[in-house]
């Protein structure tokens, strides 16, 4: 059985209007990473990285998130469909930089 972290304990988002992820945060943590395990780094505050995370996010993923990183992280929960939308503006923007 797959442990599930404990969503009670982290802080989720209703809104993401406002919330504009740092591209430059976002890109530590490649897109399929961020898609496959449902995480992805949202901007950094002092030494610590914001993450969304998906609500279904394996407790394993985030440990995983925390060793690419190599800094802490506080992790924000996103519904599903939240998630998905992020994800999709988040890395799209990325591409378009790129070009």
């Amino acid at each position: 059985m797959n442990e599930r972290v404990q969503l009670s304990q982290i802080a989720t988002v209703q809104s993401l209007t406002g919330n504009h992820p740092d591209p430059h945060v976002s890109r530590r943590l490649p897109y399929h990473f961020a898609k496959a395990r449902g995480i992805m780094a949202v901007r950094q505050q002092d030494n610590i990285i914001e993450l969304w995370v998906r609500d279904d996010m394996e407790a394993a993923s985030l440990a995983e998130a925390r060793r690419i990183l190599r800094q802490p992280v506080r992790p924000t929960v996103l519904d599903k469909v939240r998630f998905e939308q992020a994800l999709a503006q988040v890395y799209s923007r990325q591409d378009n930089e790129a070009q």
